[in-house]
């Protein structure tokens, strides 16, 4: 996926605030496209991982981490999502019991942040993962996928200014333009997060049948 660098963003949000420092201005555009990505979850990323000798195998590119995991898949079998409680409940030696630690996995979870587990660990030679995530940008990203500017700067634009010109004390302070571009960022928001459920191919929405 092709990226751009944050200051792509600037001409949208330092005519608005002028006077902002740009690292200021870099935080906010950074916070609102993380924002963006939590609500429509439409940065996805999809990788295959060969497991090496460590249970846990990192799963982001750089300047991302997980906002949620869509799904993990080891040769080719779907795996069932669970957490640590769960296994700790019902396994209580799962992280190192031989018994249970080898042979077919049948979870996956997570024991560091962003990172993916798969329980039991595998005996196979052939050890393929494939995981598909929704990813957000990290708290120092420079980055960003180049489709959220190109299809969505000024929504990004408009977060950023919610919070930039909402910041006390400054000379480019103005609560009431705040306002404004918040409420332009969260109505936007709310028709972009449509369309991670239709995507642009316009799928229908899956919804359980009625039968008679």
């Amino acid at each position: 996926m092709s990226t751009v660098d944050l200051d792509v963003f600037l001409t949208k949000v330092l005519p608005y605030a002028p006077g902002c420092p740009e690292p200021t201005a870099f935080e906010h555009i950074r916070n609102a496209a993380s924002d963006f990505c939590e609500e429509t979850k439409l940065w996805r990323f999809e990788q295959t991982f060969t497991l090496g000798d460590t249970p846990n195998f990192c799963a982001t590119p750089v300047d991302a981490v997980i906002h949620d995991i869509e799904r993990c898949d080891f040769n080719g079998q779907r795996l069932d999502p669970t957490g640590v409680e769960w296994l700790d409940d019902r396994y209580p030696t799962w992280r190192s019991d031989s018994n249970l630690w080898t042979g077919q996995p049948r979870w996956f979870t997570q024991t560091e942040p962003d990172t993916i587990r798969v329980v039991p660990a595998p005996l196979e030679t052939e050890k393929r993962v494939k995981v598909w995530l929704r990813l957000k940008p990290s708290e120092d990203a420079e980055t960003l996928p180049a489709f959220i500017h190109n299809q969505h700067a000024g929504l990004i634009a408009w977060g950023a200014l919610g919070s930039i010109l909402m910041l006390p004390g400054q000379t480019f302070s103005d609560p009431e333009r705040a306002v404004y571009f918040q409420g332009k960022f969260d109505q936007a928001l709310g028709r972009k997060s449509k369309l991670a459920a239709t995507g642009q191919q316009r799928a229908p929405i899956r919804v359980k049948g009625n039968f008679f």
